[in-house]
């Protein structure tokens, strides 16, 4: 089981070290070649109607994923069959009364909210591409119930693919409509590609549709008890993740949108290198639970509170140490205003990954209700603290917002691993690591007097290197704050069956 855990997640993470890359190369495109007030109304409608989607799916993709493999398994094809029709028809209906009620809507909308003389017939391209993209969700989704990871994996990446293709075709054909053009360009992309992932699915499992009929009203009934705590579930996601951009777009407009969309993706490409990680540990913590293990899983913990630590602090001060340079890089100059935004984001994320790691953890443990509650929580803090914040500190207050709720929510996925088993804050590697990490920051704030290079860029890239292996030496060999000897047993660990 664990094995072919391992394998999925192998495709799945090589899947997503392309897609990355080119989703970066998508977002750097549109950022020098769209306004800024362009750049930051896009991702603003993507944020709105990803936060509107939560009306539409109402907790139904995932109890669709929960539901189906144990059918198959099962071999109740006819309930496969009614499963997936049940899901079209809850998606298609959905999707299409809250299209309507957006389109009448979007006048409203684009001058109350979005406040851009450009939303209005933006809106409405997008509630197109919207609709097109939950069907084609849904599609994908089933190849993940099916298990088959290789197509299941592939979609972000040709959809960043033929977006990078449709670019170029759309700028042409519409040269003085550059966010038109963008967004008729994702329309396109999404309607080739549910043609052909249609297809696929039909010559892979079309068989399932030969089966016998099966009553959509039982297939609902035995939904509904998954379904409603998973809409809440979902529904709390979605305003944790969501709600920070929304009222950023309400209070401050779309050209701090896209200042905050310039820091944010930056900070998030620590998250390319822990994500598969950090998915790595589920497996390992349910069965450690199961059989009482309890203390291999502290040893996890206080390895990812002490090792996951070491590890992330150089990569987060070299982001905010040299804010300014990346960005100057990167993008146009003037989003370098946006610098400030890229240290507290480096920070934020920081806290995100530990985040990511502790509450995969608690996850091994089930107990969904503790889970929801903090959720819940974290979601009322975040929008609270998002107002006064933004108010006060307009984009900046926004990142502050978002890492003070992380900072809540691995206090409190601490404290409720605690009720499970006792374990220790290993503070005294703590000390060690502000030691190494104020020689890190002395050593790029001296150490660059005396290489004497042109570029300023090259000149960087040294000293980083330098001082990466000055931290990690004087950490590992001189501290010992990494415990070799378990992270082995770990590895040998999660490749056994």
């Amino acid at each position: 089981m664990i094995r072919s855990f391992i394998k999925n997640s192998s495709i799945l993470t090589t899947y997503t070290m392309i897609a990355i890359p080119l989703g970066y190369i998508v977002r750097l495109f549109y950022a020098n070649n769209l306004t800024v007030s362009e750049f930051g109304l896009f991702y603003a409608l993507l944020n709105f109607f990803g936060f509107i989607g939560v009306f539409t799916d109402l907790g139904f993709s995932e109890t669709q994923t929960y539901f189906l493999p144990r059918y198959l398994a099962k071999k109740e094809y006819h309930k496969v069959k009614a499963a997936i029709i049940a899901s079209f028809i809850n998606k298609i209906v959905a999707t299409l009364f809250m299209s309507v009620i957006l389109f009448f809507l979007s006048q409203f909308l684009s001058q109350s909210f979005f406040r851009s003389p450009q939303a209005f017939m933006a809106l409405r391209l997008m509630i197109l591409y919207w609709f097109l993209s939950n069907i084609l969700t849904n599609l994908c989704e089933l190849f993940y119930s099916y298990r088959d990871a290789i197509i299941y994996g592939s979609t972000e990446v040709v959809r960043l693919s033929l977006t990078l293709c449709s670019i170029a075709l759309f700028f042409y054909v519409l040269p003085n409509e550059k966010l038109h053009a963008v967004i008729w360009g994702w329309i396109a992309v999404y309607v080739v590609m549910f043609i052909c992932y249609a297809v696929l699915f039909m010559k892979k499992h079309g068989s399932v549709f030969l089966s016998k009929k099966y009553s959509l009203v039982h297939i609902y009934k035995e939904f509904i008890p998954f379904l409603i705590p998973t809409a809440l579930r979902s529904g709390i996601q979605t305003l944790l993740n969501n709600s920070t951009v929304m009222i950023l777009t309400y209070l401050r407009g779309v050209e701090a949108v896209a200042l905050y969309n310039i820091a944010q993706p930056i900070a998030n490409i620590l998250l390319l290198f822990i994500t598969p990680l950090a998915s790595l540990l589920l497996p390992v913590t349910i069965e450690f639970d199961v059989k009482k293990q309890h203390h291999k899983i502290k040893q996890i913990i206080r390895m990812i509170l002490n090792v996951g630590v070491f590890v992330l602090v150089p990569f987060v001060l070299l982001l905010s140490l040299y804010s300014y340079e990346i960005i100057a890089l990167l993008f146009k100059s003037v989003y370098t205003q946006a610098s400030l935004l890229l240290k507290i984001a480096a920070f934020q994320i920081f806290i995100v990954i530990i985040n990511n790691f502790i509450s995969t953890i608690v996850s091994g443990f089930g107990i969904p209700k503790q889970r929801a509650k903090i959720f819940g929580i974290a979601a009322v803090i975040n929008i609270l603290l998002s107002f006064v914040l933004i108010m006060l500190w307009d984009t900046q207050g926004a990142m502050v917002a978002g890492a003070v709720t992380y900072i809540f929510m691995v206090y409190s996925w601490i404290r409720l691993i605690r009720t499970k088993m006792e374990f220790s804050m290993p503070w005294n590697n703590y000390i060690r690591i502000i030691i190494l990490a104020c020689i890190f920051v002395v050593f790029h704030i001296y150490g660059g007097s005396f290489i004497h290079i042109s570029n300023i860029y090259i000149k960087i890239s040294v000293v980083s290197l330098l001082s990466l292996m000055l931290y990690f030496g004087i950490g590992i060999f001189a501290f010992n704050i990494v415990d070799m000897s378990f992270l082995k047993k770990l590895r040998i660990h999660s490749m056994k069956e």
